[in-house]
């Protein structure tokens, strides 16, 4: 497996959806130059794919705006099976 030093790796943030979510996640990105890409919104949860080196400021500039992250993963896949095991009642991704 190859290490992708110089391209960087991708983590997806799963984040609860608060109120004004679009203009907390603007200031981020202005104010602290994080580049990141919102991927999808789904009832109560948001998916923002970041690189993973500004992974952890990411997530920290997010608790001190008050934004809840629920988890850190590697795969969009495993993002989509966390909320929809979340939304169905299941506390954590059990696989089958």
């Amino acid at each position: 497996m190859v290490v992708k030093d110089k391209i960087g790796r991708k983590r997806y943030v799963i984040i609860y959806n608060v109120k004004d979510l679009g203009l907390i996640l603007k200031s981020i990105s202005k104010k602290f130059k994080i580049d990141f890409q919102f991927i999808f919104k789904s009832g109560h949860y948001a998916v923002v794919r970041v690189k993973h080196w500004d992974k952890e400021r990411f997530v920290s500039l997010l608790n001190d705006f008050n934004v809840p992250t629920l988890k850190v993963t590697g795969t969009i896949k495993k993002a989509k099976e966390i909320i929809k095991n979340r939304e169905l009642g299941n506390n954590g991704s059990q696989s089958s």
